[in-house]
C-alpha cells in the first residue's frame, strides 16, 4: 500500500502507530501499526510510505495495517517542503517554502546537487551566512540520502530482492553508493542474502547488465561463492575451513567438480584476495582469524606480570583471614567454593567452571563482596536477558545482558569523542555528560564478570575486551560441558582447561542426591547410560518412557497433563522446531489440549501462525529495557479479550507480582512456551522437565546434559532409547568445532607446557 502519513499517534522506542491516507483512493484513511525493525527509516508528517503487512479490522480503531515492512518514497511537488522541515534540524516549514516559491517544480534537481549548496544558502536564510551555509548542506545531505534510500529498494526490487532488511542494511553500510558498489561487484552482498542460489541470481543479471562476457567463471563469482562458503562454516560455529569442506562446497555452488579448474581457480583468486588464510590442513576466515588473535593478546596480557592493577590483591592468607571476616554465618561456603574465590581472585583473567547446581552464583556473590571490599566495582552480564535478572537476584546486583553492555560502552565512546570536540556547543555538551551519567562503564578498577560464559561467542567476547582498559579484570563463569555458543569460535572451552586460571566446582547443591540427576549428569559426562528410574507420575529423579517417534507428540500430551503443566513448573525441551516431537508441533498440541473449555473461539491470534489462550506459558523474545522485558522471559497469560475482534494479552511473568498487557505489536515478539528449544532455556531452570528424544543431529551428549541439568528435580526422557544410547556416542559439540584460537598453557608463556588449539578434526 502506497500512503500519505497524516498523523503520527504514538511514536515509541519499540515503533510507530500512524495515520495514513492510502494514495489513488481518496478518502480511505486507516492507521498503521508498525515495529521499528521493519521500516527503513523513521516516518513523518507529509511523507509518502509504501506498507506491506496485514489488515485487520478492530471494533475500536476501525481498518488497520499492521506492516511487516515499509519504506519511504521519495517526495514529489509541493511534499517537499513537509519533508525537509521534518527531517532538517533548523530548517523549518517557513525556510522550506521559501526554497519552493524559488525553484517550484525543478526543486527536487535544485537540492540534489551539492554544487547549489551557495544559492540554496542564500535562499534559506540570507541575513545569516554562516548558518545559511549549513543549512543549505543539510538539506542537501538529507535529501540525498532520502533519494539515495528509496532509489535502492527500487533497484533491488527490480532485480528480485525484495527483503527490506537486506535493503536497510546496504543502505547503512553503503550510503548514497550503494547501487554503484552493487553493480561493480553484487557478491559483497554475500553476508546479506542468505541464499546463494537467490544471491547468485541477482549476480549473474546485474553483470549481465553492465557487460560482464564471462559472469559464470568471473573472479567476484569466484571470491563470492568462497565468500559463501566461508559465511556457512562461520554460521555452524566454525572459523577454520577444512580442505574437504572448502571443496565440496564450492563444487556445489560452482556446480562443478572438487577437483576442477573452476575450484582451483576460486580458491587461489581467494588466497591472493585475502578471503581466506592458508594454514596446515585448511584455511583460516580472516575476519575471524583477527578477532582470534586480539582475543589471545589481551588475555595473555593480563597474565603479564607488567599488567597493572590498581586493586591491590592481598597475598592469599591475608585475602583468606578476609573472607573469614565477611563470610555469613547463615550461609557459610563449602570449601570448595572458598577455594574457588581465592583462586580466582589471583589473576586478572581467571575462569569458574563448574556443572549445574554446584553453587556458582552464590560463590560470584562472595567474589563481587570480596572484590568490592577491596576497593574494586563489578559490572555483571550474561548472554540472556533472563540469565542476567537471575544473576542479577541472586549476587544482589544490578547485571546486564552482553549486548546491553556492548551497546552502552559504543554510546559511551561516541560521546566522549564528540566531547572532544572543541566546537561542540554548551547545550548539547551539558546533554552528553548528563547521559554519561546513566551509561555502564569499565575502568581500570572494573571486575567484568560474565556469567554462562561458555555460551559466548568470540565476537561478543572482542567486542567486551576492546572497551576493558589496562587494569580491568575479566571473570569467566560457566560449564563447558552444555551447549556451545551459537555464534561462531570458542574462547571459554580453552581456558578453562587452563588449571592455573581456573577453579573448578564439583559438588551438586541445587539438586539433591536422591533426584538421582546429578548421577545421571556425572555419566553423561562420561558417556555412560545409567538406569533410569520408573515414571511414576510427579517424582524426583530421571526417567525413561520409551515410546516410538511417530508417537512422541501422544506421549508427551499424555506426560504433560499428569504433570500439571507449566503452572506445576513443568517445561518441555525439545531438539528441535520442527517434526512431531519438535516446539512447533508441540505448542500448537498442548494449546489445544489445556486451553479452557468453551475458549477456543475466543483465542487470541498472535503471529507465526501461534494463537494465545489463559492458561498459555509464553516467552518474550527481545530485550525491551525500558519495560524490564528480556528475551527468554517466560509468564503464563492471565486473560484474553472478551470481543474476538480484539488482539491483546496479559501476561504474568515470572518473578512479578503483576500481570502486564502486551498489545498487538507486542505480539510478534512473542511465542507459545508450552516447549522450547534447549537454547532457549539455557541458563534457565524448571521444577520438571520433559524431553523428547528422537534423531536429530543435535543430539549430542553436550545437548542432552544440558537439557537434563535444566531441571531441580525431576527428568522424564520420552522416546527411543537407542537414539539415546546413539547421541551419548556421539562426539561433544564442542570437539567437532574447528577454529583457530589459541591458548599456551600456563602463566607468562611457560614453556613446558603445551600450547592448546581448539581445532577439531
Amino acid at each position: 500500500m502506497l500512503a500519505c502519513v497524516e498523523k503520527l499517534i504514538a511514536e515509541r522506542d519499540w515503533g510507530v502507530i500512524l495515520s495514513v491516507r492510502a494514495v489513488g483512493q481518496p478518502g480511505e484513511k486507516l492507521q498503521v501499526k508498525a515495529l521499528t525493525k521493519v521500516l527503513l527509516g523513521r516516518p513523518s508528517v507529509g511523507e509518502t510510505w509504501y506498507f506491506e503487512g496485514e489488515y485487520l479490522q478492530s471494533p475500536r480503531y476501525g481498518r488497520q495495517l499492521v506492516a511487516q515492512s515499509g519504506y519511504r518514497k521519495t517526495p514529489t511537488g509541493k511534499l517537499i517542503c513537509r519533508y525537509l522541515a521534518e527531517h532538517v534540524p533548523g530548517v523549518g516549514l517557513e525556510r522550506a517554502t521559501r526554497l519552493w516559491h524559488k525553484w517550484n517544480v525543478n526543486l527536487a534537481t535544485i537540492i540534489s546537487d551539492e554544487a547549489n549548496i551557495p544559492g540554496i544558502a542564500t535562499v534559506l536564510a540570507p541575513d545569516r551566512p554562516n548558518l545559511a551555509v549549513r543549512l543549505a548542506a543539510a538539506v542537501v545531505r538529507a535529501w540525498i540520502d532520502s533519494a539515495a534510500e528509496s532509489n535502492l529498494v527500487d533497484w533491488l526490487t527490480q532485480r528480485g530482492v525484495e527483503d527490506l532488511r537486506i535493503a536497510r542494511r546496504v543502505a547503512r553500510i553503503l550510503g548514497d553508493s550503494a547501487i554503484q558498489a552493487l553493480a561493480s561487484n553484487p557478491y559483497i552482498l554475500v553476508p546479506l542474502l542468505p541464499s546463494w542460489t537467490k544471491l547468485d541470481e541477482f549476480a549473474l543479471r546485474v553483470m549481465q547488465e553492465t557487460g560482464a562476457k564471462a559472469p559464470g567463471t568471473d573472479v567476484r563469482r569466484l571470491v563470492g561463492a568462497v565468500d559463501a562458503v566461508v559465511k556457512g562454516t562461520l554460521a555452524d560455529g566454525h572459523t577454520v575451513l577444512t580442505q574437504e569442506r572448502l571443496r565440496t562446497s564450492l563444487a556445489r555452488l560452482l556446480e562443478s567438480s572438487k577437483g576442477s579448474n573452476t575450484v582451483d581457480a576460486a580458491i587461489a583468486a581467494s588466497e591472493r584476495n585475502g578471503a581466506i588464510l592458508r594454514v596446515s590442513g585448511g584455511w583460516r576466515a580472516p575476519g575471524a582469524a583477527l578477532l582470534e588473535e586480539n582475543v589471545a593478546a589481551k588475555l595473555r596480557r593480563m597474565l603479564e606480570p607488567s599488567y597493572p592493577s590498581p586493586v591491590r590483591i592481598p597475598p592469599p592468607d591475608q585475602l583468606s583471614r578476609l573472607l573469614d571476616r565477611m563470610a555469613d554465618p547463615s550461609r557459610p561456603l563449602h570449601e570448595e567454593q572458598r577455594s574457588a574465590v581465592l583462586k580466582v581472585m589471583e589473576h586478572a583473567i581467571a575462569c569458574l567452571q563448574g556443572g549445574a547446581g554446584v553453587g556458582k552464583t552464590y560463590t560470584l556473590k562472595i567474589v563481587c563482596d570480596l572484590y568490592e571490599n577491596l576497593g574494586g566495582r563489578v559490572l555483571l552480564g550474561a548472554l540472556a536477558g533472563k540469565a542476567a535478572l537471575r544473576l542479577a537476584r541472586s549476587t544482589g546486583r544490578d547485571a546486564f545482558t552482553l549486548a546491553r553492555i556492548i551497546g552502552q560502552l559504543t554510546e559511551r565512546e561516541s560521546i566522549e569523542s564528540a566531547l572532544r570536540d572543541p566546537g561542540l556547543d554548551a547545550p548539547t555538551a551539558a546533554k552528553f555528560s548528563e547521559r554519561l551519567k546513566s551509561l555502564i562503564k569499565i575502568d581500570d578498577r572494573t571486575l567484568v564478570l560474565l556469567d554462562e560464559a561458555s555460551m559466548i561467542d568470540l565476537p561478543t567476547l572482542h567486542a567486551i575486551l576492546r572497551y576493558m582498559p589496562e587494569g580491568a579484570r575479566l571473570l569467566l563463569t560457566g560449564d563447558a560441558a552444555q551447549l556451545p555458543p551459537i555464534g561462531f569460535g570458542l574462547v571459554y572451552h580453552a581456558l578453562v582447561s587452563d588449571p592455573h586460571i581456573t577453579a573448578n566446582l564439583t559438588v551438586i547443591h541445587r539438586q539433591s542426591p536422591e533426584s538421582g540427576i546429578p548421577a545421571v549428569t556425572a555419566a553423561i559426562r562420561e558417556r555412560r547410560m545409567r538406569l533410569f528410574s520408573e515414571y511414576r507420575g510427579v517424582a524426583d529423579g530421571v526417567s525413561f518412557v520409551p515410546c516410538e517417534s511417530g508417537l512422541i507428540g501422544d506421549a508427551v500430551e499424555r506426560i504433560v497433563l499428569q504433570l500439571g503443566g507449566y503452572s506445576s513448573g513443568m517445561l518441555v525441551v525439545s531438539p528441535t522446531k520442527k517434526g512431531p516431537g519438535g516446539v512447533d508441533a508441540l505448542n500448537a498440541r498442548l494449546h489445544e489440549r489445556l486451553r479452557p473449555p468453551g475458549a477456543a473461539e475466543r483465542d487470541v491470534k498472535g503471529f507465526n501462525a501461534q494463537y494465545y489462550t489463559i492458561g498459555d506459558p509464553v516467552m518474550w523474545l527481545r530485550n525491551d529495557y525500558s519495560r524490564g522485558l528480556f528475551n527468554g522471559l517466560i509468564g503464563q497469560v492471565q486473560s484474553i479479550p472478551e470481543s474476538p475482534g480484539e488482539r491483546w494479552l496479559e501476561v504474568l511473568f515470572d518473578g512479578e507480582s503483576s500481570p502486564r498487557t502486551l498489545q498487538l505489536e507486542d505480539l510478534m515478539d512473542l511465542t507459545l512456551a508450552h516447549a522450547i528449544t534447549c537454547h532457549k532455556l539455557q541458563g534457565s531452570q524448571a521444577a520438571r522437565i520433559v524431553v523428547p528424544i528422537y534423531e536429530s543431529r543435535l543430539l549430542d551428549p553436550s545437548w542432552v546434559y544440558t537439557a537434563i541439568t535444566r531441571a531441580e528435580r525431576q527428568v522424564i526422557l520420552v522416546g527411543d532409547l537407542a537414539v539415546l544410547r546413539l547421541a551419548l556416542k556421539r562426539p561433544w559439540t564442542s570437539e567437532n568445532r574447528r577454529v583457530g584460537f589459541a591458548w599456551h598453557l600456563g602463566i607468562h608463556g611457560d614453556e613446558n607446557l603445551p600450547a592448546r588449539c581448539c581445532s577439531g578434526s
